[in-house]
């Protein structure tokens, strides 16, 4: 029942993120006006804004003037409540089996792997949920060709910053191993050393992406982006990315967060497979032109699910090769 609430919730959220993914980058309010059809105007009913069965039951068709309603939208609702789902059976349910042992030194000088109780392990999956949930859109709007605006990481950001100052153990992996009484000092350590190591690698990617970047956008007639998008409702609308900041700041943050919830660690690692996905791509670009480029937001945000996945083996092989040297 609980994993039934999870993915309902997952829904809901989904459903939010939709609105985020449009108007964020267009610089509009994200609740005011209310959903309504991007054709007629009217608004939609609560009942037929139920995530994924609104859609079902209305055939994807506006109530009012028939038009066709996107797929992507029950789409992305389907994928965040997968999302919630899947991470909670991956993660909660297992006692997180996922995760890696936390090391700290006790006052005995003795070294030793530090479990988490049922509560934190609930704190670490909405932890990690507001990672992901900050990915996808980006990812999102990576996809439909704007740039990502580096609000939509602010509250990633304060989260991933200042949650682990009061509760150290939602990072499972510490920078340097946990010190007794040191809970402030060691969450601020860590957060420092991964943000610091996800703005070094956002750097390296940003540089990388040059090659493979999209054609810069022509301006419009005002000075704003007319590039084309692939966002259904504003492709309806004819509208275009409005006040958004570079699409190497989206590359920069993204990989900040990842590094400021997961640790350098994580982020080093996952950079380098993206670094080499983006060689693939610009070699595969060179010998066949017109090959669609996926970016190092979107495989951030495709990646960083599979890293949560085999985090502990993962981290228990790094271990190993460190106890070579």
């Amino acid at each position: 029942m609980c994993a039934l609430w999870l993915a309902a919730l997952g829904g809901c959220v989904g459903s939010f993120l939709n609105v985020v993914v449009y108007r964020l980058p267009a610089g509009k309010s994200l609740v005011h006006p209310g959903s309504h059809c991007p054709k007629c105007g009217y608004a939609i009913r609560w009942h037929d804004n139920v995530p994924v069965f609104g859609w079902l039951a209305l055939g994807g068709k506006c109530r009012d003037c028939k038009s066709p309603i996107a797929f992507r939208y029950p789409g992305v609702e389907a994928l965040t409540a997968a999302i919630f789902f899947g991470l909670a059976w991956i993660e909660l349910f297992s006692d997180g089996a996922n995760l890696p042992l936390r090391a700290m030194v006790e006052p005995s000088k003795a070294v030793v792997q530090s479990p988490l109780t049922l509560g934190q392990t609930v704190g670490v999956y909405a932890f990690h949920i507001m990672l992901l949930c900050t990915l996808l859109p980006a990812a999102l709007i990576e996809y439909d060709k704007n740039r990502v605006p580096a609000r939509l990481f602010l509250p990633a950001i304060v989260v991933g910053a200042f949650g682990p100052l009061f509760f150290v153990w939602l990072r499972p992996v510490a920078a340097f191993l946990v010190l007794p009484h040191a809970t402030h000092l060691q969450g601020l350590a860590d957060g420092v050393v991964g943000f610091a190591a996800g703005v070094a690698v956002g750097l390296i990617l940003m540089l990388g992406a040059t090659g493979v970047s999209p054609v810069p956008p022509r301006k419009g007639k005002h000075g704003q982006d007319a590039r084309g998008t692939r966002h259904p409702e504003a492709a309806s609308q004819g509208a275009s990315a409005v006040s958004p900041v570079s699409r190497s700041t989206g590359i920069l943050l993204a990989a900040a967060c990842v590094g400021l919830f997961l640790g350098y660690q994580a982020i080093l690692l996952l950079g380098l497979v993206v670094a080499v996905l983006g060689l693939l791509e610009r070699i595969a670009g060179r010998i066949r032109s017109g090959l669609p480029v996926v970016g190092p937001v979107i495989w951030l945000a495709l990646l960083t699910p599979a890293w949560l996945v085999f985090w502990r083996p993962i981290a228990e092989q790094l271990a190993a090769i460190a106890g070579l040297f």
